[in-house]
């Protein structure tokens, strides 16, 4: 892609990280500013941020679920039409793998249900430290079997990168 295409659909040189892409298979070159942008982009529509999927776009009900996919609001995009031609799938949850402080209730979200911890070493027993998990609501995820329960397996590890973009000039 070029340093225009990148800019032009909103990107910033100052958000590009460092890193090997030695093992990812190249894809096709960003040539346009007017096309949808990439699967897990975050993107701006007045106001509502809309997480951009395979399929379609996904709204973002809260900082949380933001921050529980790797991204902050420096992140996100200005939409464009052809975000917004695509289909409305609802909203986007947390991030499988995601701690979440829900009012003082940690929860490990997975990928169909939301767990508990039943006490503090069990939560850091894990390796885990109450400075990781991101604030919101899991009101609507189905409240799973807690960790640390006779023959419960161990939580996913959490997300720590939501993965690099490479830009040539």
């Amino acid at each position: 892609t070029s340093a225009a295409n990148f800019t032009g659909n909103g990107f910033s040189f100052g958000s590009v990280m460092a890193g090997s892409l030695s093992s990812v298979p190249a894809g096709a070159s960003i040539d346009s500013t007017t096309g949808a942008h990439l699967e897990g982009t975050f993107v701006n529509d007045n106001g509502t941020v809309w997480m951009v999927t395979a399929t379609g776009r996904k709204g973002v009900p809260e900082a949380g679920v933001l921050y529980s996919h790797g991204a902050s609001f420096s992140d996100v995009v200005a939409a464009n039409a052809a975000d917004l031609a695509l289909a409305n799938e609802g909203n986007a949850s947390f991030r499988t793998g995601a701690l979440v402080n829900d009012a003082g209730t940690l929860w490990a979200v997975t990928a169909s249900a939301k767990r508990g911890f039943p006490t503090a070493s069990c939560y850091t027993g894990f390796g885990f430290s109450f400075s990781m998990p991101v604030s919101g609501s899991t009101a609507g995820l189905t409240a799973g079997r807690n960790y640390c329960a006779a023959g419960t397996p161990p939580p996913p590890p959490p997300p720590t990168s939501p993965g690099t973009l490479s830009v040539s000039r």
